[in-house]
């Protein structure tokens, strides 16, 4: 059981945190990979 607590609690919070991040960017608009491409490559400075 203390192995548990010291290696598999982190990782489960660490994927919960990373599930809970990757809702909200896809909540934003323009946070879709195509328009950050398109912000990217098509910059006038490019």
């Amino acid at each position: 059981m203390g192995a548990f607590w010291y290696y598999g609690v982190p990782v489960l919070i660490a994927t919960f945190l990373m599930m809970l991040g990757a809702a909200t960017i896809r909540r934003i608009g323009y946070l879709t990979q195509g328009e950050m491409l398109k912000a990217r490559y098509s910059s006038w400075w490019f």
